[in-house]
């Protein structure tokens, strides 16, 4: 520990320049940060953000490079210094000259807004792990490369990379970002303890071992554990971790059911065909609303030959009244009719849509409680809204701008709703966060979260607009029975 502190008081006596102008660059960070409260179109200050992060990633790098790592004639393998001791300094410097300040100013910004860092324990602790995870990666990479310029070479490559995987993945149409709805948070987490167990056991291997190439394949692995073009683990494993810690929702309550009443539909699209079935959806407790996650669809026909779709994310339940697709995913309490959407295969289909199958949905909802509505009542100026949140709209000619902000955790569900005055039937502005995991992320600014950021057509006449937030309460899943189903004849 003594060697791991002199090493340190070393690193800082030779970066106080560079550490001085860091700190300032976070000052100012942090003085943008307290003020966004007052003023929410800061939050949009990627230019204040960006300088921030780029100085904070080379003070590290360049603390690393003190001691390179990189060959075998450097001062730290030919004289008695501890691999031990020599990680631990550059951890502590990690911590103690970026990962403290960054928790100052968390607390400042939240002190200032009027708001307790106690009731967001929980979110600073989560962030503080999330950065130390980070500056992990970064040391590891800053070990593995010798100078200023194999990092820039190096990032560069990275970045190439990634935009052509990017690009190879959208010529097969697949979106590069699926829906993870409630399921985010847990599969975020586990996606960044692979990343910390990639970049120690590539600094173990550096560090105390020298070995570049091993070092370097671990490293690069945890990096492709960060980018969300897969799962790590399975949706429904997730999903059903959060159904057991949710009050359970009673089956008599909520019900799913086959709508024989009306009359189904469905196409062709790149190999699946699109089976639209009609269900009823009964028991939402008044001035609720459930969010459909996902769909698991199994078939089954009469010899036996079975076919499952899995946790599709694009297989949805609906209500054809809502008024955007955005909130399409929504079902009122009161509305309907109720669809539900699904995804076949098409070689299945060919062979058993004529027969009498048997249809099995497994459907998981999110709950959302009641709206808490805040009625727009000036343009320009900063508007509190529930969850300690903050909007701000600009009002021209033909439509709305707004932008709506809140401290370290982002609402469930957000709906701009426009009434045309003196009579009229609302009219819901695309709601951007269009699951309660939070898919969209419009970016983040110090302590706070853009959840709401659009443009809004509006009617020419006067009319009245209000924002309505709601928070998922519970999660759970219905099944859903329907025999005797003849696919084709509903295409």
């Amino acid at each position: 520990m003594r060697q791991a502190l002199w090493i340190f008081r070393k690193d800082f006596t030779h970066m106080r320049p560079k550490v001085a102008l860091v700190w300032l660059l976070m000052a100012g960070a942090a003085v943008a940060d307290s003020a966004v409260g007052r003023d929410p179109q800061l939050a949009n200050m990627a230019v204040i953000k960006l300088p921030v992060v780029l100085a904070q990633w080379f003070l590290v790098i360049s603390v690393v490079h003190g001691d390179r790592l990189v060959g075998g004639r450097q001062f730290c393998v030919t004289r008695p210094y501890s691999w031990k001791s020599l990680l631990l300094a550059k951890g502590l410097f990690a911590l103690l000259l970026f990962n403290l300040p960054v928790l100052l100013d968390r607390v400042v910004a939240l002190v200032v807004n009027g708001l307790s860092p106690l009731d967001y324990l929980s979110d600073l602790l989560g962030e503080q792990l999330l950065l130390a995870v980070g500056m992990l990666f970064v040391i590891a990479f800053a070990a593995l490369t010798a100078n200023l310029v194999q990092v820039v070479v190096s990032i560069l490559a990275a970045y190439l990379a990634v935009f052509t995987l990017s690009m190879s993945l959208a010529r097969t149409g697949l979106q590069l970002m699926p829906l993870r709805g409630s399921a985010m948070p847990i599969d975020d987490a586990i996606r960044w303890a692979t990343v910390a167990l990639f970049a120690g056991l590539a600094c173990w291997r550096q560090f105390a071992r020298r070995e570049h190439l091993r070092a370097s394949c671990l490293l690069v692995a945890g990096w492709l554990a960060i980018f969300p073009f897969y799962s790590l683990i399975p949706w429904g494993v997730v999903f059903h971790v959060l159904e057991r810690r949710s009050p359970p929702i009673d089956h008599s309550i909520f019900r799913v059911e086959a709508d024989a009443a009306r009359e189904a539909s469905g196409g062709l699209i790149q190999g699946k065909a699109d089976i639209v079935l009609p269900v009823s959806v009964t028991g939402i407790p008044d001035g609720m609303e459930a969010y459909s996650e996902r769909i698991e669809i199994a078939l089954r026909a009469p010899d036996g030959a079975a076919w499952n779709s899995g946790w599709d994310p694009y297989n949805v339940l609906h209500g054809d009244n809502s008024s955007t697709s955005a909130v399409y995913r929504l079902v009122p309490g009161k509305g309907g009719p109720y669809w539900l959407f699904a995804h076949v295969d098409e070689s299945f289909l060919g062979v058993h849509g004529s027969e009498p199958l048997h249809v099995h949905a497994t459907v998981a909802f999110t709950m959302l409680g009641r709206p808490q509505t805040k009625l727009v009542s000036r343009w320009g100026t900063p508007l509190a809204i529930a969850g300690n949140g903050v909007c701000e709209f600009s009002k021209f000619p033909s439509n709305v701008s707004g932008l709506c902000v809140t401290p370290l955790r982002k609402p469930a569900l957000t709906v701009i709703r426009i009434q045309p005055l003196p009579s009229g039937s609302p009219n819901e502005a695309p709601a951007l966060d269009r699951d309660p995991g939070g898919n969209a992320n419009y970016g983040e600014f110090g302590i706070w979260r853009v959840w709401q950021q659009a443009w809004m057509t509006v009617p020419r006449g006067p009319f009245a607009m209000s924002v309505e937030v709601r928070q998922a309460v519970a999660h759970f899943e219905r099944e859903l029975d329907m025999p005797g189903v003849r696919l084709k004849e509903y295409r």
